[in-house]
């Protein structure tokens, strides 16, 4: 990772500590986090200079809970999605950690656990009406 990767990633986290700091999130609030969150894996992604990794996480644009080009909420319930993307963005303060200290196994497995939460939201959405009022993709359709 070069510095200045690392320094990006970095000023990805401040921005997300910020968000996160007032203890909730309106729905502007979650267009930023999809933007910072978006470039915060595309950095991660770029510093491995592993193109397979690239590759396979291609294959998951088109699917809303599987990329990170977009970001499904619940309108109805901003103080679920708050403590969920609050979650997220301690689990890339984690990640972070890991991979600025060498520790390669503990950030792959922080990573898969950060794709595996955000899956299993898949059936409480897929469970609700698809009505624009109830849930919402940033980055998707919308």
């Amino acid at each position: 990772m070069t510095e200045k990767q690392k320094q990006e990633l970095q000023t990805c986290l401040e921005l997300g500590d910020s968000l996160f700091a007032r203890g909730y999130v309106t729905e502007e609030d979650l267009e930023t986090y999809h933007d910072l969150n978006k470039r915060f894996h595309s950095l991660i992604i770029e510093a491995s200079n592993n193109s397979t990794i690239a590759a396979a996480l291609n294959r998951n644009e088109h699917m809303p809970f599987a990329s990170v080009n977009s970001l499904a909420i619940d309108r109805h319930d901003l103080a679920r999605e708050y403590r969920r993307f609050n979650f997220a963005h301690m689990q890339h303060h984690a990640a972070f950690d890991a991979i600025t200290h060498g520790q390669g196994a503990r950030a792959e497995a922080i990573m898969r656990e950060h794709a595996n939460a955000t899956l299993r939201y898949t059936d409480l959405f897929c469970a609700q009406p698809t009505d624009k009022n109830i849930i919402r993709v940033i980055g998707g359709a919308d």
